[in-house]
């Protein structure tokens, strides 16, 4: 990683080390980072078939870190070729939920990045529910 954010993190110029620097945003609750790791146009998969794109996705993403529960992500597999990637993730969101009681979410992402001109690798499409079925 070359690019510095902050003495903390470095934007990504691997595909695999865009799971560690998403998970350090989410939790830290730094929404300029999310969204620097975001192409404009990316993605976000709610459920299988339905997703937020554009002001949609960013306002979906602002709400998300204003009490995030806290995420844990650990990368199974990358797949690269050229400057796009698979990214397959395990996560777990654990922490007290919003009724005040501790709350487990868990499950595998399958996420497409993407090397920029730049050569930060950046999300396309964020897909936390995987091969789910809906």
């Amino acid at each position: 990683m070359t690019e510095s954010i902050n003495a903390k993190i470095e934007l990504p110029t691997e595909p695999g080390q865009l799971s560690n620097v998403f998970e350090y945003a989410f939790n830290s609750g730094d929404i300029e980072l999310m969204e620097q790791l975001l192409e404009p146009g990316a993605i976000h998969v709610l459920t299988p078939g339905i997703y937020l794109s554009g002001e949609e996705r960013r306002q979906a993403t602002r709400k998300a870190l204003e009490n995030p529960l806290p995420v844990t992500s650990t990368l199974r597999h990358v797949y690269a070729v050229g400057d796009v990637a698979l990214l397959i993730n395990d996560y777990v969101h654990e922490g007290l939920g919003p009724n005040g009681e501790m709350t487990r979410i868990e499950g595998t992402a399958t996420d497409i990045a993407r090397r920029g001109q730049d050569g930060i690798w950046r999300i396309v499409v964020s897909n936390p529910p995987g091969a789910s079925r809906a």
